[in-house]
């Protein structure tokens, strides 16, 4: 009497397979989330840095924004989540009777468009709820409203699903460069 074997995989051979995947996919999925979380942090430091740098050739080349003439801009940054980074270019015009200011505001890097938050905002190692920096049209430096002199002011973002990424800016030449956070990741 012939035994005829059969061709195939027994249960046991198809579960160790089964498990197997599943073990490297866990793996792989793991390096891909840190992946990942990088590469959100990376482009939210390239989004940040176009944007002040676009707001920062603004101001030094021009003295009008969309055809407005304006006199000064401020830029507000303020602590905490869902808080826009905002900006406006104002007109103050003076007569012996009155003084009018005209602005437009704005925001860049909005939370509902970068979802990130600001979670540590300081000057001069102080920390700080919000600041508000003002320019002058075709100056480098820009000033802490209501404080003369040269002052170092640092920020930490926090995107969703990213790393802490730390700014600063020297206000004597006012455009931010990324340093590495204390204690964390760049």
């Amino acid at each position: 009497m012939k035994i005829k074997r059969k061709s195939g995989f027994t249960l046991i051979e198809i579960i160790i397979v089964v498990i197997i995947i599943g073990v490297l996919m866990l793996m792989g999925l793991g390096f891909n989330q840190s992946q990942l979380k990088s590469l959100k942090s990376n482009t939210t430091v390239e989004q940040v840095k176009s944007d002040f740098d676009t707001f920062f050739l603004q101001v030094i080349n021009s003295s009008s924004y969309q055809g407005n003439p304006y006199n000064e801009a401020t830029l507000t940054l303020t602590k905490g989540e869902n808080e826009p980074i905002k900006y406006s270019f104002s007109q103050l015009s003076s007569d012996s009777s009155k003084t009018e200011v005209k602005s437009q505001t704005s925001s860049f890097f909005s939370p509902q468009n970068g979802n990130f938050q600001i979670t540590k905002l300081d000057v001069d190692g102080s920390e700080k709820d919000q600041i508000n920096l003002t320019y002058k049209p075709y100056q480098l430096a820009c000033s802490l409203q209501g404080q003369k002199g040269n002052h170092e002011i640092s920020f930490t973002l926090l995107p969703k699903g990213g790393n802490e990424i730390c700014f600063s800016m020297q206000t004597a030449y006012c455009r931010i460069e990324p340093v590495a956070c204390k204690g964390g990741d760049k």
